[in-house]
């Protein structure tokens, strides 16, 4: 796994990380009207189509959800005992719900991540649920070359707001990489002795 660090003075500043698995789709999603009822949201807010809910991994699964507005993201709530009947047992019981934010044009989106899996209720920010939704994005671009950008804002509905960074490069129609970047503070250190 490839990581590129930025200091500022003697401060991480910045950090870039590729993934150590490429995207791999999962097993089918349950139906909009479950999802909805899971999220406390109409499945008319829910996408469809080419957009429709999947689950996809890059070493942790989550089941991308995106949703059609701002405001849906915004008052989207798990409710456990529909997600704990439908989603617990599954590949991927951890969601990553996603909006565009149409202010940062058309590569900029707003995510929620529910982990109940993890027995976490939401997230601030989320490399490895942003990696996955990133190398989902790639795989829906129609063009079969070429490296794709998005940024992700998670945590703002919580009052946590973070930014993350996605790229993803693509040659031959397959995702050849995927990274997540964003500014970074040390949270731990410690020394290996071999």
């Amino acid at each position: 796994m490839a990581v590129d660090v930025r200091l500022e003075g003697d401060r991480i500043a910045w950090a870039e990380f590729g993934v150590a698995k490429l995207p791999e789709v999962g097993p089918a999603a349950p139906g909009l009207s479950v999802l909805a009822e899971i999220l406390s949201l109409e499945a008319s807010e829910l996408m469809g189509g080419a957009m429709s809910p999947q689950p996809v991994s890059c070493g942790l699964p989550f089941l991308m959800v995106p949703v059609k507005s701002l405001d849906a993201l915004a008052h989207s709530r798990v409710r456990m005992e529909a997600w704990e009947r439908t989603l617990q047992r599954s590949w991927a019981p951890d969601l990553f719900v996603v909006a565009r934010d149409p202010d940062g044009g058309p590569h900029h989106w707003r995510a929620r991540m529910y982990g109940p899996g993890f027995r976490v209720a939401e997230a601030p920010a989320t490399g490895s649920a942003a990696a996955a939704f990133g190398g989902w994005l790639a795989m829906k671009e129609p063009a079969t070359d070429g490296t794709f950008a998005w940024t992700i804002d998670q945590g703002v509905e919580m009052g946590r707001p973070s930014r993350i960074d996605v790229r993803a490069s693509k040659a031959a129609g397959a995702v050849t990489s995927v990274h997540v970047a964003g500014r970074a503070v040390r949270m731990t250190e410690g020394t290996l002795t071999l």
